[in-house]
């Protein structure tokens, strides 16, 4: 049960400056109830705690301050922990002590409500449960729910992401986690859907990502000396490649080398253009509150629509997002994409036309 109880803390409490808060109130919870005639202040407490945490977490790390210990004090007595601890002063032995014999915050039990709010992170948690390297949690999650499934009756799931576990290539997620952690370069098979036969290519993996339930590797191709991205659906064959050493790109940071995209495709050379396009009103309350990228902005609203702008770099995923709108939406700029869109119409108005 402390188990749980730690785990529901440290999910609903923010983390306090000091480190390791829960790792104190634990070691100062087992000093007090330790047998014996040890006194038991601040300072004593203060050693105690600096020994735990260097024990459990392998950190060189200082003791915490008396004032860290006296404030944790106040926090466990003071019931915002979800106990109250009976801790007392004793002025004439100069000591802590449990006022109350027997107490532990070990032995507090959840109530039902926390038990309800627990089952439910333990539900979340068990939707990342289908990758190898998530292994750790997914055995923590199910020791949890089995905890709990012996104190509450079954309760629905309140929260569902979405997924695709049918999705062609899960499997090489694993196997690219280890190479990307360890930095190894790849020999990967790969079959574009462009092309008839399959490629082999060197590559340097660097990000496995996800977008529109499909997933995809970024990483230095070595022919090519550039970054690329490839469908993990479309790898054939993956291995380590021995002779050929990991290259890192210093100029690759995940968070900006996707900013000025929608999806994960970068073409070569390209630069940011000003996407301009109409939404029908009704359309439009649903592009305001789910915009396509964070540089959307409102250009005009009117009784007719909106009138939206980003600014991005054009991609296949741009253009398969505002063509998905159909009627709802018209493309007003740039005018090469406008062309293309009106080509792509006549496509389509062909393949509807009835004879």
């Amino acid at each position: 049960m402390h188990t749980l109880r730690s785990f529901f803390i440290f999910t609903k409490k923010k983390m306090p400056a000091t480190l390791f808060p829960t790792i104190r109130y634990d070691t100062i919870d087992s000093c007090l109830n330790k047998p014996g005639n040890r006194r038991w202040n601040a300072r004593t407490l203060a050693a105690c705690c600096g020994e735990a945490i260097r024990e459990q977490t392998g950190r060189d790390i200082a003791d915490p301050s008396v004032r860290t210990i006296k404030n944790d004090i106040a926090r466990m007595r003071g019931g915002e922990l979800g106990y109250s601890a009976p801790i007392e002063w004793d002025t004439r032995r100069q000591t802590y002590f449990y006022a109350e014999k027997g107490f532990s915050i070990k032995k507090i039990p959840l109530s039902r409500e926390e038990l309800r709010e627990l089952k439910q992170i333990t539900s979340i948690w068990s939707q990342f449960g289908r990758f190898k390297n998530m292994e750790p949690v997914r055995a923590a999650v199910e020791k949890l729910e089995m905890a709990l499934r012996t104190q509450l009756d079954d309760t629905p799931p309140i929260i569902d992401f979405e997924k695709n576990e049918l999705a062609v290539g899960l499997h090489w997620i694993d196997p690219l986690y280890r190479h990307i952690l360890h930095r190894h370069s790849i020999l990967i098979e790969y079959c574009p859907f462009i092309e008839p036969t399959p490629v082999r290519i060197l590559v340097s993996p660097y990000l496995i990502k996800e977008y529109n339930n499909r997933w995809f590797l970024i990483g230095f191709d070595h022919a090519k000396k550039r970054i690329r991205t490839w469908g993990l659906d479309r790898i054939l064959q993956l291995e380590k490649h021995w002779l050929e050493p990991h290259y890192r790109d210093p100029a690759f940071r995940p968070e900006y080398y996707f900013k000025q995209v929608i999806g994960v495709s970068v073409p070569d050379d390209a630069v940011p253009e000003v996407v301009r396009f109409w939404a029908s009103p009704e359309q439009a309350k649903y592009i305001e509150t789910k915009p396509l990228h964070p540089s959307q902005r409102v250009v005009e609203r009117s009784d007719d629509g909106v009138i939206f702008e980003l600014t991005v770099i054009v991609n296949y995923e741009l253009e398969s997002r505002i063509f998905s709108f159909g009627e709802k939406v018209k493309l007003l700029a740039p005018e090469s994409l406008c062309e293309r869109f009106a080509q792509r119409v006549k496509v389509l108005f062909r393949h509807y036309k009835k004879d």
